[in-house]
């Protein structure tokens, strides 16, 4: 387990890239929902929807996606693209890092989040920009 919250665990993994020929192996994480987590089974159907179809330099690409009804209830997962090197929540609260983010760096992040969301915004409505934010 490579993280942990409200929703759930992230697991990290490797699977075989189904858009290449030769067939590479591409580290993945995978977000493994909480039956009895925070977010609702309406709310990971909009995170696979707005995820599944956005792209933006920063953000995490969705892969792939599985929901499994059994008498437990619904496991959910996410797949996503492995990124290094920690969180950014974990760099910019000094967490598991040896040395702090510059606060040029910490306003490059800033700069990005916000023009991030706004393209968000415009393109998703409210919801996909509430989505964004969690």
């Amino acid at each position: 387990m490579i993280g942990e919250g409200g929703f759930g665990g992230v697991f990290r993994g490797t699977i075989q890239s189904p858009e290449d020929s030769r067939r590479r192996k591409i580290e993945i994480a995978v977000k493994q929902l909480s039956r009895r987590g925070l977010q609702g089974h309406k709310e990971w159907v909009t995170e696979v929807n707005v995820l599944g179809v956005v792209e933006h330099p920063n953000l995490v690409k969705l892969i792939s996606y599985c929901a499994e009804d059994d008498e437990r209830g619904i496991q959910r997962l996410l797949v996503y693209e492995y990124v290094p090197n920690r969180s950014v929540q974990d760099h910019l609260s000094n967490r598991f890092v040896l040395t702090p983010l510059p606060w040029s760096t910490r306003m490059k992040i800033a700069i990005d989040t916000a023009r991030g969301l706004s393209l968000s915004s415009s393109r998703l409505g409210v919801s996909g920009l509430f989505l964004l934010l969690n």
